[in-house]
């Protein structure tokens, strides 16, 4: 009987030992796919990391080229008023021309007016003086 007994004590610990065996095996197995899969997202980490970083940098190079292009187009619309500025002056100067010119050719138009009354009187009162 004892050695039954001590055979079913082998036998136990035998199985035991199996078990706690297996279990660790499939422990290591555990441990070992989850490292793996640690590594895949380190991994994937890493490139969506250096994807953002490059989106970011392209941004930055898109802000400034945008910035450079706002700052030109400023320039341009300031030098675009001051021309408009200068062109709304010279139209002023052109219209007080004209005016003046205007108001010329109305004084001349009077003194020509003036003149032929003036002839007409002359030539009225010489043809008194013949008669």
């Amino acid at each position: 009987m004892t050695e039954r007994l001590l055979s079913s004590v082998k036998d136990f610990t035998s199985i035991q030992a199996k078990t706690i065996e297996g279990g660790q095996k499939e422990l290591k197995t555990t441990i070992s796919n989850l490292q793996m899969e640690l590594q895949e997202k380190e991994i994937q980490k890493d490139r969506i990391c250096v994807e953002l970083v490059s989106q970011i940098k392209e941004a930055k190079a898109a802000t400034k080229s945008h910035l450079q292009d706002l700052q030109s187009a400023k320039v341009h619309l300031h030098d675009l008023e001051k021309r408009l500025q200068s062109v709304e002056e010279e139209r002023y100067t052109l219209e007080q021309k004209v005016k003046d010119l205007q108001d010329g050719e109305a004084a001349l138009r009077y003194s020509e007016d003036r003149v032929r009354s003036l002839n007409d009187v002359l030539a009225a009162k010489d043809q008194w003086q013949f008669f």
